[in-house]
C-alpha cells in the first residue's frame, strides 16, 4: 500500500484562537491533569501565578480548611484555622477573604480576615460573628465585599456589605424562615445575587448602594459574564437550563450537578455524577472531557469552575466523608488522517468519510451503507492527492464527539513533555504553545466509506495535534 509519513507540524496561530467559536469548543480536550486536594471540596478559585485556592473539609462536616496549592504562600497558613470553607478572591486576585476561627470568652466565633498575597499580611475586618452553616462570601467586580450570616438568637438571615477601611458593616437585607444557600456577583454593577432557601429557593438581586430600594427577585440562573442576558440554571430535577430570555430556554443536558460559564461566555463547563462536559455558549453539541468512573469509582462530582483566563478548569466531588478536586489545562485537538481509495473513486474536497468496520450490502455484493453501530468517527475531506496507486484523501475529524483517538488507534497521544513543545509567534501576536504531532497506528479492520457511494478507502496515516489554549484577550 502507498504510505506517506507526516512528521512535525508547524501551525501559525490565528486570531480565532483568542475567542473560541463553536467548532473549536467541539475540539477541546484536557491536556494535563493535577490533583488539587483530597478533601470534601466546597469551592475552587484560580489565582495569578499558577496558584489555586481550595475550600472544603478534611472530613465533612468537621475540620473546615482553605488551602493554597501549591502550599508556598506563608500567609495562607491561616486557612488551617478557619470556621468555614467559604472564601472569596478579590477582583485583582491579590487578596482572599476567609472566616478565621477565634475564641472570645471561651466561645468560638468567626472573624473575617483578609490575606494580602503581596505583603504576606493577614488583617482583620469588622467584629466576629456567630459560626453557622450560613456563612457566605462574595467579592464583587467593583471591589465591594459582601457576606451573609445568621442571627444567633433567632432564625433570621442577614446580608451585609463590608467596610474594608475597618468600620461597621452595613446591613443590606434581612430574611426569615430559611437559610442562605449562595452568594455571587449579580448582573449589574454593585449588585449581589443572594440565594435564600425558604419553602423554595429564591434568588434576590441586592444593590450595595446605600440609597438602593428594596431587592428584587431575580432569575435563578447564573448570568452570562458578557452581559448578554443569558443564564445557566440547574433545576431540582438536574436539568441544565440555558436561559436565552425571560420566557425561553434550552435544556442542555439532564442529570447535571453543577455548571459554570467560561469568563468570556463562549463555553459552558458542567459535571454529572461521573463525567465532565463542555458545551458552546449556545448550549448545543456537548463534548465529554473526562470520565472519572474508572479512576475514582467512589467519587461523585458536585462542582466545577474556570480559571479567569479560560485556559484551565477544575472539578471536584465527594467520596464518602472526604473527596477530591482536580485541575486540568485545556487544548484544541485536531485529528487528521489519510485514506487511500481506488483511482476511479469520485472523492472531492468537503466530502464526508465515515470510519466503520462493517457494511450492509445488496444482492450483488455492493455496499449500500455502513452498519452504523460500528461507526468510529467521521471525517471531512480537505485535499485530494492523486497517485499511480490510487487517490489519497487528506481529511480532518468532524463533529464534537470525544474519544475519537481511542476508537481509531490503540496508541496514545504523546504526553506533554517540555522537549515536545515548540513556541510560535507571528504578526506580533501572543506566542502559542504547541505539542509535537503524534503519528499513531490505525486499529485493524477499519475502513472509510465515502458517503452515498459504493467506495471505501483504506486507512493510511493518523495524526493528532494539540494546541494549548491562549488566555482570553483582555
Amino acid at each position: 500500500m502507498f504510505r506517506c509519513s507526516l512528521f512535525l507540524a508547524l501551525v501559525i496561530v490565528s486570531s480565532s484562537v483568542f475567542a473560541l467559536d463553536q467548532a473549536e469548543v467541539g475540539q477541546l480536550v484536557l491536556v494535563d491533569q493535577a490533583e488539587l486536594a483530597k478533601t470534601m471540596v466546597d469551592r475552587v478559585a484560580f489565582l495569578p501565578g499558577g496558584f489555586t485556592i481550595v475550600g472544603g473539609w478534611l472530613e465533612w462536616p468537621q475540620t473546615p480548611v482553605v488551602l493554597c496549592v501549591p502550599n508556598t504562600i506563608q500567609a495562607m497558613q491561616v486557612g488551617l484555622q478557619v470556621a468555614s470553607p467559604r472564601f472569596a478572591v478579590s477582583p485583582d486576585g491579590k487578596r482572599v477573604a476567609l472566616w478565621k476561627r477565634v475564641s472570645i470568652g471561651g466561645q468560638d466565633r468567626a472573624e473575617l480576615n483578609l490575606v494580602h498575597f503581596e505583603s504576606q499580611m493577614v488583617t482583620r475586618v469588622g467584629e466576629p460573628v456567630a459560626i453557622t452553616q450560613a456563612l457566605q462570601l462574595a467579592w464583587l467586580p467593583d471591589g465591594q465585599l459582601v457576606y451573609a450570616t445568621e442571627d444567633a438568637q433567632r432564625p433570621v438571615g442577614l446580608l451585609y456589605v463590608v467596610d474594608l477601611t475597618g468600620g461597621k458593616p452595613r446591613r443590606l437585607l434581612e430574611l426569615h424562615q430559611g437559610q442562605w444557600l449562595d452568594l455571587r456577583p449579580g448582573a449589574a454593577a454593585g449588585e449581589v445575587y443572594a440565594v435564600w432557601g425558604g419553602s423554595t429557593p429564591t434568588t434576590y438581586a441586592v444593590s450595595c448602594q446605600a440609597t438602593a430600594g428594596a431587592p428584587r427577585v431575580a432569575a435563578g440562573g447564573l448570568p452570562a459574564p458578557d452581559g448578554s442576558g443569558r443564564t445557566l440554571e440547574v433545576d431540582a430535577q438536574g436539568s441544565l437550563i440555558l436561559g436565552v430570555s425571560a420566557t425561553e430556554g434550552v435544556i442542555v443536558d439532564r442529570g447535571v450537578r453543577a455548571a459554570a460559564w467560561r469568563p468570556d461566555a463562549q463555553a459552558i463547563l458542567y459535571v454529572k455524577d461521573k463525567q465532565v462536559f463542555v458545551a458552546p455558549g449556545s448550549g448545543q453539541d456537548s463534548r465529554l472531557l473526562a470520565d472519572t468512573g474508572k479512576e475514582a469509582p467512589d467519587l461523585f462530582l458536585r462542582g466545577c469552575g474556570w480559571s479567569p483566563d479560560g485556559v484551565r478548569v477544575a472539578y471536584w466531588g465527594a467520596a464518602g466523608n472526604s473527596g477530591r478536586a482536580t485541575s486540568a489545562g485545556l487544548g484544541l485537538e485536531r485529528i487528521m488522517a489519510r485514506f487511500v481509495f481506488p483511482k476511479e473513486t469520485p472523492v472531492k474536497a468537503a466530502d464526508r468519510l465515515w470510519v466503520v468496520t462493517k457494511f450492509q450490502r445488496d444482492v450483488m455484493g455492493n455496499i449500500v451503507e455502513p452498519v452504523w453501530s460500528t461507526l468510529k468517527a467521521q471525517f471531512v475531506v480537505t485535499r485530494i492527492l492523486r497517485t499511480p496507486e490510487g487517490v489519497i484523501a487528506e481529511s480532518t475529524s468532524a463533529g464534537s464527539q470525544a474519544g475519537v483517538v481511542d476508537r481509531l488507534s490503540a496508541g496514545e497521544v504523546k504526553a506533554q513533555e517540555q522537549p515536545g513543545h515548540i513556541t510560535i509567534s507571528a504578526g506580533g501576536q501572543t506566542a502559542s504553545l504547541w505539542s509535537r504531532t503524534s503519528t499513531l497506528r490505525f486499529r485493524a479492520g477499519l475502513l472509510a466509506w465515502l458517503e452515498k457511494t459504493k467506495y471505501v478507502g483504506q486507512p493510511d496515516s493518523l495524526q493528532v495535534e494539540r494546541q494549548m489554549l491562549l488566555p482570553i484577550a483582555k
